[in-house]
């Protein structure tokens, strides 16, 4: 109950975001980590590769190419790998005076997060054209392109919003939890908001939960990552090599049990 007062707590301070914006330039302690391939950073200055080190900007933008990724450290409480052909736009968003708000904007591509739990002047939330993801601590995959966005929850849960037109439907949020998945197209989201269908969570397959696994025991997490994003990221790994070995031993049995009868 705490976890889902501090959730919607996040989602009405984003509502107000647009008085207290943060001013283009000023960092939100995102940083790079790693890079593959063809990684840029774009601004309204213009576009410089990406080298790890570099801090990524309010209103600054990861663009990643073919058979490319980016991964970023959010401070120490996380990181988020970029997969290829995508773009993410860090959000301007609270002001001073308020809690430090971080929400990247991503029209097209695909995003992995690892991220420990929050501190309460902090949120984090990834905005596609049809969805709004806030989260507090979990692990989880947005796919996303103009008109339809996929959320995936590997661990912890995450609040769902539906968003039309760049604005966010009032009173309509699904709370998705671990093993779940919500896939939303731009028509269905019209459908929900004029009360005609629901926001509907599905069950992860066994195939999607193994190939995020796949794709996240790979990210590299760095010397500033906390204990408790790292735990994270280890039992998933943990839980990536105990289902590698269940199904060889599957299969070795499948072997022995189906052994040709020899000829005499």
């Amino acid at each position: 109950m705490k976890a889902r007062i501090l959730i919607l707590a996040l989602l009405a301070a984003i509502a107000v975001i647009p008085a207290c914006k943060k001013r283009p330039g000023e960092s939100p302690d995102v940083t790079v980590q790693f890079t593959v391939g063809d990684v840029s950073i774009v601004s309204a200055q213009g576009k410089k590769p990406a080298a790890v080190g570099d801090p990524v900007l309010y209103d600054e933008s990861i663009v990643t190419g073919n058979s490319s990724f980016a991964e970023l450290n959010f401070g120490t409480r996380g990181v988020i790998r970029v997969a290829e052909n995508s773009a993410v736009t860090m959000a301007a968003l609270q002001g001073s005076s308020g809690p430090e708000q971080v929400r990247l904007d991503m029209k097209k591509g695909k995003i992995y997060v690892i991220m420990s739990k929050l501190a309460r002047k902090e949120g984090f939330s990834i905005m596609t054209p049809t969805t709004l993801a806030a989260i507090r601590g979990t692990s989880f995959m947005v796919v996303s392109d103009p008109a339809s966005s996929k959320i995936y929850v590997l661990r912890g849960k995450i609040l769902v919003r539906l968003a039309k037109d760049g604005k966010l439907a009032e009173n309509i949020e699904k709370l998705l939890e671990a093993n779940r998945k919500v896939v939303v197209s731009e028509d269905l989201v019209g459908e929900i908001i004029a009360g005609k269908k629901e926001i509907e969570a599905a069950p992860l397959t066994p195939k999607e939960t193994a190939e995020i696994r796949e794709e996240m025991k790979d990210i590299r997490t760095g010397e500033r990552l906390d204990q408790e994003a790292q735990k994270e990221l280890n039992e998933i790994i943990s839980a990536e090599v105990k289902q590698e070995k269940i199904q060889t031993g599957k299969q070795e049995k499948q072997k022995k049990e189906f052994q040709p009868i020899p000829n005499f």
